[in-house]
């Protein structure tokens, strides 16, 4: 199995990895801010996973995994715009009160020609299926590789 999925990578010249840090704020009744980090895995330039871990106002440590779409359109000769929209689930990983939680989420990222390994994002989230449901916005910093 690794050697097929070596041979997959070697034969897909598409597949890229990044990582991003953002910043989110929280802007539910329980209005808060934090922070989080996301490592992403593009399979082809308009589909990839993401595993992202966050914290937000301390008392909402939180993991998710989703599947995001995106496509690229350029809006002048030195930058390009890849609108976004992502869905997974997530895990509220704050001590006893774990649970299970459905995240949706839409965004952009701006790429600027020269800049070759960093893009600029936004992002809005919704995290349902919890008592503590958030609309989440996020901006951030992307590091492709």
């Amino acid at each position: 199995m690794i050697d097929t999925a070596k041979q997959f990578v070697a034969n897909n010249p598409t597949n890229t990895w990044d990582t991003s840090v953002y910043a989110l704020a929280n802007r539910t009744s329980k209005f808060g801010y934090g922070g989080g980090v996301r490592v992403g895995y593009w399979m082809n330039p308009s589909v990839g996973a993401a595993l992202d871990a966050n914290y937000c106002d301390s008392s909402w440590t939180f993991t998710s995994l989703g599947l995001t779409a995106r496509g690229t359109v350029n809006v002048s000769t030195i930058a390009t715009v890849s609108p976004y929209a992502t869905v997974g689930a997530g895990w509220n990983i704050n001590g006893a009160q774990q649970t299970v939680v459905a995240v949706v989420g839409a965004g952009g990222t701006l790429h600027i020609k020269g800049w070759d390994y960093f893009d600029l994002f936004g992002e809005y989230q919704k995290v349902t299926l919890s008592p503590d449901s958030q609309q989440r916005l996020l901006v951030g910093l992307t590091r492709k590789f």
